[in-house]
């Protein structure tokens, strides 16, 4: 492939394979939005001759396994509807730029793209995946700074940015994402400081942000993240001191604020977290 791409996209809900409706069809501008993605890719194993979600041909999961099977949820409009809701690629090295026409597939919930050599700015037709809940662009060579419109992905429960070389400050908008329960930007190329609208997440489990650039910055407002289990802050060029009420995190398993600047003695706080493993 030309312009290969590696995507593996999970829909959490109700997915099935399409191979087990019958009678329900694919919208003619989904079709179109997969031909476009084919083009994009140089993926030339897909069989348009017949329904995407027909479970026909090479659309079978058994024809071409399940790493690159295209699976389809066809109980929409009384079960006359299938819309695509996971594309699986799985391959190796795959480089290039996101095709945009993803941002098409309104019906994603996931979209994995991880330890591949993709590259370019992130599309912002990206932000029209209103249903999106996971994002992982782990080990890439992205660019840029966080599209605007990925504001508007408020389902998002989990996001993975790291090994990458983003520029840019850690965009204010993360603030709308308050349904996100792991944020992982460790080694992204992101800037500081950390936006303060970090503190209205408070459904984070998972906050892991790592080697920073830019200026140092008092640590960030933390204290309604009470059920954090995993916080790291490494090299954050974070100045101050440990706040006291980490301590009250009782669900802290992992804390690891090493490489920064801060000062004053260890919070006898941290003494009352019985479930750390980590410090």
């Amino acid at each position: 492939m030309s312009f290969p791409l590696l995507f593996h996209l999970w829909f959490l809900g109700f997915c099935f394979i399409s191979s087990l409706a019958r009678g329900a069809t694919i919208p003619e501008d989904e079709v179109k939005v997969m031909k476009e993605i084919a083009e994009t890719l140089g993926k030339k194993d897909w069989d348009f001759s017949v329904d995407p979600c027909s479970g026909q041909r090479n659309w079978s999961v058994e024809v071409k396994g399940f790493e690159n099977a295209v699976t389809c949820n066809c109980h929409f409009a009384n079960a006359t509807i299938c819309h695509v809701v996971s594309i699986s690629i799985l391959g190796n090295r795959v480089a290039g730029p996101i095709p945009k026409e993803l941002g098409n597939i309104i019906t994603l919930k996931s979209l994995v793209l991880e330890f591949n050599q993709l590259s370019g700015e992130l599309p912002p037709e990206l932000g029209n995946l209103h249903q999106l809940e996971r994002l992982h662009l782990t080990s890439n060579y992205f660019i840029g700074n966080l599209p605007t419109t990925f504001a508007r992905l408020t389902t998002l429960k989990q996001i993975r940015l790291g090994d990458n070389q983003f520029s840019g400050t850690l965009p204010d908008f993360i603030q709308r994402w308050t349904s996100l329960e792991r944020l992982v930007m460790q080694g992204s190329g992101f800037s500081g400081p950390i936006p303060y609208g970090i503190s209205f997440l408070n459904n984070l489990t998972d906050l892991r942000i790592s080697d920073l650039k830019g200026p140092d910055s008092q640590f960030p407002q933390l204290k309604n993240l009470t059920i954090l289990q995993t916080l790291i802050l490494r090299s954050c060029n974070l100045i101050g001191m440990v706040p006291e009420y980490l301590g009250n995190v009782t669900s802290l398993r992992s804390l690891d604020l090493s490489f920064n600047k801060l000062t004053g003695p260890i919070p006898k706080t941290l003494g009352g977290l019985n479930d750390i493993n980590l410090l």
